[in-house]
Parts: structure tokens; sequence; C-alpha cells
């Protein structure tokens, strides 16, 4: 019978996630798992036309309930969220030597289906599962940790508490997956040695909860 991931992972990790938003899972798939996920997002797959000229190089890998099936992701995700939880949207994202840019400070509203309340948005959980290394020239991800707790914030309350709280840099390598909540405000600046940086974020919503 597997060993729960629970038993697998440090003991304050839910602990440290829930205070600062954020958490860093190291090691946490198997190369079997990383060569199946590629499938969805190859090396050499260009971005839709329309994602690159709006800024944002993303897409929806084509079988998502592969990944809502994923017995570590869904049970990483529910001792994250504090209960069931289920997969709501999974979006496949990097940055190469063609795409290289500044993302500003910005918080995940799931546009996509309208804005979610936000008593829904805290009981979301969005793990980043890394395909690439990211390392400090690779364009890291940059958060303002307990940020979540804040609520929405529109971009000049962003820009103040910029100010106000030191950033974390989120350093991974291929097989980590960076835990989040939507609300975390973060930015990623353009990369200094640009790489392959391909990473797949997965959306978890309570499964108690109402999604808009």
């Amino acid at each position: 019978m597997p060993t729960p991931v629970a038993c697998l992972l440090p003991a304050d990790l839910k602990t440290r996630f829930g205070a600062l938003g954020v958490a860093i899972v190291e090691h946490a798939l198997s190369s079997a798992d990383l060569q199946r996920m590629e499938r969805s997002f190859p090396v050499a797959q260009p971005f839709p036309a329309e994602t690159v000229s709006q800024g944002f190089a993303g897409f929806a890998p084509a079988d998502m309930s592969w990944f809502g099936r994923h017995e570590v992701l869904g049970e990483l995700a529910a001792m994250l969220g504090g209960g069931p939880m289920r997969l709501v949207r999974a979006i496949a994202h990097g940055n190469s030597p063609e795409a290289n840019w500044l993302v500003p400070w910005h918080q995940d509203q799931a546009e996509d289906a309208g804005q979610r309340p936000i008593e829904v948005l805290r009981r979301m959980v969005t793990l980043r599962v890394h395909l690439d290394d990211c390392g400090e020239d690779g364009g890291p991800l940059e958060v303002l940790p307990g940020s979540h707790e804040v609520g929405r914030l529109d971009r000049a309350g962003m820009a103040g508490l910029a100010l106000e709280v030191a950033p974390l840099l989120c350093l991974a390598v291929r097989g980590d997956i960076l835990a989040m909540r939507p609300l975390l405000v973060r930015r990623s600046q353009r990369a200094r040695v640009p790489t392959a940086r391909r990473a797949i974020d997965l959306e978890f919503a309570s499964a108690f909860a109402l999604v808009a």
C-alpha cells in the first residue's frame, strides 16, 4: 500500500503554507510523472499566437483529466487546502529565448470563469509543477509572503504592499511543486539567461465550495 503523501512531507509544511501562502515541495514527482506531463508540453511546442500577442505564453493542456486523477497532486492539494479538493483549471506556461518578458505584481483571480467570490478564492490552492529548472537567472517567481490574507488589491495596493513586505524568491528544479494561494501577490522578472522554463499551474478548489 503506498505511503500517504503527508508522511513524506515536512511536518510544518501546512503551517508554513497557511502563514505565508506559498511553499515549495521538493522532488515531488517521479520521472514517469514528468515524462507524462511533458506530452502536453514538449520543449519544441510553440505557444498559441494569440497568447503571445497578449504578453502571456500559456495554454490549457489537452488532457486535464489526467492531472485531476493524479493521486499525489490530489493528496497534496487536499492537505494544504484543508479538505477534499477538485481540479478546476490547468494552464501550461513558460518562458523561452523567444518569449521572455516581465510579469508585474498580480493576483490570480480566475477571470476565465468570471471573478470568483473571495471566499472561494481563499479556499483554493494552485500547484505549479516545474518541468524545467528555474534558478536566479531564469526569471523565477517573486512573492509577497502573507499577502494572500489581505484580500483583493488593485495595482496601487500591490505596489504599496511591495514597499512594505520583503519578497521571497521561489527557486525550483525540475520536479518541484510550488504551492500557492490564488490571492498571493507575485511577479516574475525577465530571465537574465533565457532558456526553456516550463511549468503547469493546477488550480484546485474546495469540493464543498461553489466555483463560479
